[in-house]
């Protein structure tokens, strides 16, 4: 029922109706006219449902193996089978099999056009979730009162479970869909013309690579220049939970500050808020000597003030997660090349080359058409970190980058991020390796419960503590 809806029941759950609606009629009009002497059309229905929170799954519709191949060839072998006529257990599909979708109706409504269409899932959670939300939302229909607290209440977890109010599913689902529109655009662009040949496609112009950095030295940071990121009195709660309880730093160009600290301390969640993945209570951030905005709701909870300065912001901050993130989907090279085409309009041309140069510099250039799940842990992570550096950002914040490593490979990526360091990029490391933070740290912060417990120097701060937790937690982790 949940896959194909039902006709039986007028009030049960997933009726079809009883006749096509207005909005049905008029797609079919609109696709009637669009596909009128077209004969190659690429559909992707792009919408939000249960899955992994922001892993986007694609699927093939149809039961044509032609049309799989097509998807496939366009999409990549992660693609899977969505027909019809696929049976559940078989691997190369799904277990559930929707029918009667708009996509289905398309070979009827443009009989002469030939189509490949793919699903475009961004997940938002697990399907109990899901099936939760559409109860309620159901019985409310049926039983409840939608302008009671109760109704609204149910409105409101049903839209924020399909549309999460998370700015970085919404980057994520963006940037997966407008990659998703550009391989489709690319499909029909190789299919060959009347005279047999492929249309060709626009010349692009080669540039630098990458920006060489600044040598690492104290003359390369004046103190006039603004702070890289500057952060006062931040504050983040979750619940009755106050994580961070006032947090302050400042990094200037080239330096390397390291947060250490016990678990739940709240070091991950500053880097998180740094970069506005979660949105602080409270608190200055400065970027680049550029103040974040922000501003306050009726219920007197803070959101950015303004979108596409968070955007903008955002475009210049690298982060590296402790889990991977690569897109299962595509390539190595792909994963590097994609959100400098998608967000900095970077021509592929360029960002090819400047992916070269940057797998080479991250000992993965003989990797670069192999996909994620050929990689061992430690060289997806250093593909996680090509990636970020693809963008060029001013600041790259490490949130424990070795942490999901097994212990023989957390020495290639660290390796990759003392030449990082090296070179004179700006760093936030939160890392529990003790001895790496000692190395490459200008400052160390160690924080407990929420709070900047003591801060320094790497050597005073490990020979010569100053507080008694900062002893206790060294004497059991260094």
């Amino acid at each position: 029922m949940i896959g194909k809806g039902q006709y039986a029941h007028a009030d049960g759950a997933c009726f079809g109706g009883d006749g096509p609606a207005w909005s049905n009629r008029t797609l079919h009009q609109i696709i009637n006219k669009l596909c009128a002497g077209v004969t190659d059309a690429v559909c992707l229905d792009l919408h939000t449902g249960a899955g992994p929170y922001g892993h986007t799954q694609l699927a093939a519709f149809g039961g044509e193996d032609s049309e799989l191949a097509r998807a496939r060839t366009a999409f990549g072998p992660a693609l899977t089978a969505n027909a019809r006529d696929t049976a559940p257990d078989d691997a190369a599909g799904t277990t559930a099999v929707p029918t009667g979708s708009l996509l289905h109706s398309l070979p009827g409504i443009a009989p002469h056009t030939r189509f490949t269409r793919v699903t475009v899932k961004c997940g938002v959670g697990d399907a109990r979730s899901a099936f939760d939300a559409l109860g309620a939302d159901h019985w409310l229909q049926l039983y409840g009162d939608p302008d009671s607290i109760l109704g609204q209440r149910i409105k409101l977890e049903l839209r924020e479970l399909f549309n999460p109010p998370d700015a970085d599913w919404w980057d994520l689902a963006l940037l997966r869909s407008l990659q998703c529109f550009r391989r489709g655009i690319g499909a029909l662009a190789a299919i060959p013309s009347a005279d047999g040949e492929a249309e060709p496609r626009a010349a692009q112009t080669a540039l630098p690579a990458a920006i060489p950095a600044e040598p690492r030295t104290s003359a390369s940071r004046p103190s006039e220049v603004p702070p890289t990121v500057l952060i006062r009195d931040l504050r983040k709660s979750f619940g009755p939970l106050q994580v961070l309880k006032g947090i302050d730093l400042t990094a200037r160009q080239g330096d390397v500050i390291s947060l250490i600290g016990a678990s739940g301390s709240g070091k991950s969640t500053a880097l998180r808020c740094i970069n506005l993945l979660e949105t602080p209570d409270a608190g200055r951030i400065e970027i680049n000597g550029e103040l974040i905005k922000m501003k306050r709701l009726p219920n007197g909870t803070a959101t950015p003030a303004d979108r596409h300065q968070v955007d903008r912001i955002r475009a210049s901050v690298g982060m590296v997660f402790q889990s991977f993130n690569l897109w299962s989907h595509l390539t190595v090279l792909e994963n590097v090349i994609e959100a400098p085409i998608s967000v900095l309009k970077m021509p592929r041309r360029e960002a090819i080359e400047q992916a070269l140069a940057l797998l080479d510099k991250v000992g993965l250039a003989d990797k670069r058409d192999h996909y994620p799940s050929k990689l061992s842990g430690g060289q997806q992570q250093r593909a996680a970190i090509a990636r970020t550096l693809a963008m060029r950002p001013k600041l790259m914040l490490f949130d424990e980058p070795t942490s999901a490593l097994d212990p023989e490979l957390v020495g290639e990526v660290l390796r990759v991020i003392r030449r990082l360091v090296e070179e004179g990029n700006t760093m936030l490391l939160v890392t529990h390796e003790m001895r790496f933070a000692r190395e490459v740290s200008d400052r160390i912060l160690f924080l407990h419960s929420g709070a900047v417990e003591e801060e320094g120097p790497p050597d005073e701060l490990f020979d010569n503590p100053k507080s008694e937790r900062t002893r206790h937690f060294l004497k059991h982790h260094f």
